[in-house]
Parts: structure tokens; C-alpha cells; sequence
């Protein structure tokens, strides 16, 4: 049972970190099953973050407040358009109330970043010609 979601941050990605690293030490959060031994609970990508957690509602609901209390500090919030939860090995009542908890918008693999997927092989050719689409359009 896990869960990961995306979601368009910000520019100061030190203080969402340290948000991170807070609510990762609480004893009720727990992480996704593949990241547990890292403590790994989060990426950062230019103005992008990539969450991980397990697909648990007390762990969504402190991931929330982190969102929220980033929201506070520093005035950004996540784009709830642009948001979205990835569930993999939960039931559909499990992810009905984790969605409930986030309310973001339910995604699915893979998972794509400037329109490249995100997978854990080396990306062939075919792959990146999206982003290479979008580079050259600009370039004209």
C-alpha cells in the first residue's frame, strides 16, 4: 500500500525540507514501503516536488499540514489542478479516503516530468522526444 504524489512548490525548497524532515519524525508517519530504509520522503525538481509516503491517512494528513503550514510561511501552495496521488497496492476504499484526506486529483504511472517519463531504466530515445519537442519549439 503506497502512495505518492506530485505537485507544483516553489523556489525555497530548504524550509519545505526542513518542513519535511519534521513530520518524517513523528511516530505515526510512515514511509513508502521502497523508501523506508533511505527515510527518503521526498524530491525536489526546479519548482516541483515529488512526495512519498505510504498510503496512509494520519501520514497524509501530516504531509497536509506540511503543505499547508509551507503555504503559511512562505505564501506558495500547491497547485490543486496541477496535483495528483499515485496509489499503488490499495484497495479502492483506502484510496477513496486518502484522496479525501489530500484532495488532489488521482493520477497514474508513469509518472511523467517535463513530459518524460520517470522510471527507474535508462530512457531510450523515443522516450525524451517530447521534451526535445518542447525545446525546439522555443528555440524557432
Amino acid at each position: 500500500m503506497a502512495t505518492l504524489f506530485t505537485s507544483p512548490l516553489c523556489p525555497d525548497h530548504g524550509y519545505f525540507t526542513q518542513q519535511m524532515l519534521l513530520a518524517v519524525h513523528h511516530p505515526n508517519f510512515q514511509f513508502h514501503p521502497h523508501c523506508k530504509e533511505l527515510r527518503l520522503s521526498h524530491l525536489m525538481f526546479a519548482g516541483d516536488v515529488i512526495i512519498f509516503s505510504k498510503a496512509h491517512p494520519p501520514t497524509l494528513s501530516f504531509i497536509m499540514d506540511t503543505l499547508q503550514e509551507f503555504h503559511r510561511v512562505m505564501g506558495l501552495k500547491a497547485n490543486q489542478l496541477k496535483s495528483q496521488a499515485i496509489f499503488g497496492g490499495c484497495s479502492e476504499a483506502l484510496q477513496a479516503t486518502c484522496l479525501q484526506t489530500m484532495r488532489f486529483q488521482e493520477g497514474s504511472l508513469p509518472l511523467r516530468y517535463l513530459g518524460i517519463p520517470v522510471i527507474a531504466s535508462q530512457l531510450i530515445k523515443i522516450e525524451c522526444r517530447a521534451l526535445v519537442e518542447k525545446i525546439m519549439g522555443r528555440v524557432r
